[in-house]
């Protein structure tokens, strides 16, 4: 079985708790500082360098998603949204805490450059993001696919555990579908893989609108 071979699949994880001992500082040459008007190219782009050919739909569907989720709080988006960057200050990895439906807060866009994982890059800018989360703001949901399934054992060492429910807003939650492909690809990892049922309040929070927001 190969990496493409995975499905598109919807998977949701919830943090009651957030596990301390998974926190980490920037590595030595690194540094987390929030993202800038001028980085927005970088930001468009990153989440789909592992795409082959003309990725312009992929940056088209991104810069649309800004205008509809984040524009509306333009000020604040540039606030939240970090990057992780080396010496010259060029960003290679961005991830945000962000408050949806007026109601939960949520993970969004957790990417690094593939060429720079590895380096401990994604650990330290979650740990960074775990922090902007306010205290009375848990617990903190997250949208994933089973393609991301390193991040998927980052997030299940920070205290994400899978969510069972049936369905998220207007998304089937296509966890049995995909628990397959996080089995065969995690290996050991796997087995550290936990599970929650949600108490309803983002299910219904979602169901506010069409438009997925997170």
């Amino acid at each position: 079985m190969l990496e493409r071979d995975i499905p598109d699949l919807n998977l949701f994880m919830m943090c009651e708790n957030p596990n301390p001992a998974a926190y980490t500082d920037c590595p030595a040459g690194y540094h987390i500082r929030p993202i800038r008007r001028d980085d927005m190219d970088f930001w468009y782009s990153v989440h789909f360098d592992c795409e082959t050919g003309d990725i312009s739909q992929h940056i088209a569907y991104m810069k649309d998603y800004f205008r509809r989720v984040y524009a509306p709080r333009e000020d604040e988006f540039f606030t939240r949204c970090l990057v992780i960057c080396g010496e010259d200050d060029l960003p290679l990895g961005t991830c945000f805490a962000w408050k949806v439906y007026d109601a939960v807060w949520t993970i969004h866009w957790f990417k690094v450059w593939k060429t720079h994982e590895g380096r401990g890059l994604g650990r330290a800018l979650l740990s960074a993001v775990m922090n902007t989360v306010p205290p009375d703001g848990y617990p903190v949901y997250l949208h994933t696919q089973p393609s991301s399934y390193r991040a998927i054992g980052l997030y299940t060492d920070f205290g994400f555990s899978l969510l069972t429910d049936d369905v998220v807003g207007h998304r089937e939650n296509h966890l049995s579908d995909a628990e397959p492909y996080l089995k065969y690809f995690m290996g050991t990892h796997y087995s550290r893989l936990t599970y929650a049922c949600s108490d309803g309040t983002l299910h219904r929070a979602a169901l506010c609108t069409e438009d997925n927001r997170f």
